[in-house]
């Protein structure tokens, strides 16, 4: 993992490149020969969405998982749960 702090004009796309070189191997994701590897997936936001970044990560074997623009994801709505109550009469309500 790595941070960089930079100012407020600059795009968060021309700071990816610099935060993926700087971030150094993670001893917890050992190859098998007990070697650290650096991450080989990113996932990100809309705002990382351009072909030449995708470019410069497949040329450091990184997949992405870079949300698109213009695309509209549907988060799954949650299941309705009933949900109890007891009511100030002392009945038990469900909905």
């Amino acid at each position: 993992m790595s941070v960089g702090i930079s100012g407020a004009n600059l795009h968060d796309s021309q700071a990816l490149e610099p935060l993926v070189r700087a971030s150094r191997p993670s001893a917890h994701a050992a190859a098998a020969d007990g070697a650290p590897r650096k991450p080989a997936k990113l996932h990100a936001d809309k705002g990382y969405d351009y072909p030449h970044l995708w470019k410069w990560l497949r040329q450091h074997g990184i997949r992405h998982r870079i949300a698109r623009k213009g695309i509209q994801y549907v988060l799954p709505q949650p299941k309705a749960v009933p949900s109890m109550a007891i009511a100030p009469t002392g009945e038990l309500v469900i909905r």
